[in-house]
């Protein structure tokens, strides 16, 4: 096993977290807030503040790019997260993440091969497994996958919405490439500038994974991305630090014979390296604070297993749409709803009932495992 990195950047992977962020009115607090909820209680005091640092800088570049990101109708389509179950998927990020060559850093270069690839692809003998926002997976099969991509679309257990946008985009894959181009290049030139100023901190995270990226380090990796050990041990693992990804780590098994790619984020710290075992308690009194208020509570018991839409809910609460609108923003942005789906003007929510096992776990921490001890 050998290990790569990449010196350099992709513009497109950076482009479409930034186009992702944007149409979803995502803020950089919310990512902060959740990023410490999951991992805050194992920082030190020092190594939190380095994190909400390097948080800062990069909520200043996406704020001084936004005045050029496009709002329109493809962008929307393109980068809007399709919520089901536990998981997202964001067609844009579907077609960037299995079809890349890690060696080109440039917006044209990146979208020149997705396209080839795609091609490449139809014409093996595969089946499509699944669709998430790191990509499609794919199975060995008997036929081309050309031939059998519709049935393998149908057969999803995925929202209808998000089956008839893929097919969409799969059998007119070139030309969503080139509105994706168009997309991007309108503030690509600003991007690429205003991230220079994060190069001091890539080259520290760079350092800490060039030491830290073991051969064990790289199957537990691999581990919690359900990707055997032996296809690390396999390949030549190369590493891409992607500056605007906060919180994610994505291992594409499916990218080559020879190669694994592995993208973190800048934020993103592995679990060995925190040293406090305290859970923080600030954020985690955030979240009870919210599910004691009847009316909250009310809501998160209602969408625990079904899905309603705004005005729905209140009449089924006893609300006005005004302050059920407010209230699903709050929740939402403390991740316990999520949205399933969107019909016309109405946008359906559920409980997000990973994030309330989440809260249980901490709550049984602090209190259950501090008595035993």
């Amino acid at each position: 096993m050998k290990v790569m990195m990449m010196e350099e950047c992709c513009a497109a992977l950076e482009a479409a977290e930034v186009m992702v962020r944007f149409v979803n009115q995502e803020s950089y607090q919310e990512t902060k807030n959740k990023f410490l909820m999951r991992y805050g209680a194992r920082f030190t005091a020092e190594n939190r503040q380095k994190f909400l640092d390097k948080m800062d800088k990069i909520e200043q570049i996406y704020l001084a790019v936004a005045e050029k990101l496009p709002k329109t109708p493809m962008a929307e389509f393109l980068f809007r997260k399709h919520y089901y179950g536990n998981t997202y998927s964001v067609l844009g990020q579907i077609m960037l993440l299995n079809f890349q060559d890690i060696r080109c850093t440039s917006v044209n270069e990146y979208l020149d091969v997705c396209k080839r690839r795609w091609h490449h692809t139809k014409g093996m003998q595969l089946h499509l497994r699944g669709a998430v926002f790191s990509g499609l997976s794919f199975e060995e099969g008997e036929e081309k996958l050309e031939d059998c991509l519709v049935r393998d679309i149908d057969a999803l257990d995925v929202p209808c919405e998000f089956k008839w946008d893929l097919l969409k985009l799969l059998t007119d894959f070139d030309s969503y490439i080139e509105e994706m181009r168009k997309i991007f290049l309108e503030f690509e030139t600003e991007l690429l500038e205003n991230l220079q100023s994060l190069a001091p901190v890539a080259e520290e995270m760079k350092a800490f994974w060039r030491q830290k990226l073991t051969g064990q380090v790289l199957e537990e990796i691999a581990d919690s991305m359900g990707i055997g050990r032996e296809k690390v041990e396999e390949k030549t693992v190369i590493l891409q630090l992607l500056r605007m990804a906060c919180d994610q780590a994505v291992m594409d098994e499916q990218w080559d014979d020879r190669r694994l790619p592995l993208y973190l984020g800048i934020c993103i710290e592995w679990g060995n390296q925190f040293e406090d075992d305290q859970v923080d308690r600030r954020l985690l009194c955030e979240e009870l604070r919210i599910l004691s208020e009847d009316s909250k509570f009310e809501i998160l018991q209602l969408l625990k297993s079904k899905e309603s839409y705004g005005q729905e809910i209140a009449r089924k609460v006893g609300l006005d749409a005004a302050t059920v609108s407010r209230h699903m923003t709050v929740l939402q942005r403390q991740g316990l709803v999520y949205v399933e789906r969107r019909e016309g003007r109405n946008i359906y929510y559920r409980t997000n009932l990973r994030e309330i096992r989440n809260l249980m776990e901490l709550m049984r921490k602090i209190f259950l495992e501090e008595t035993a001890s």
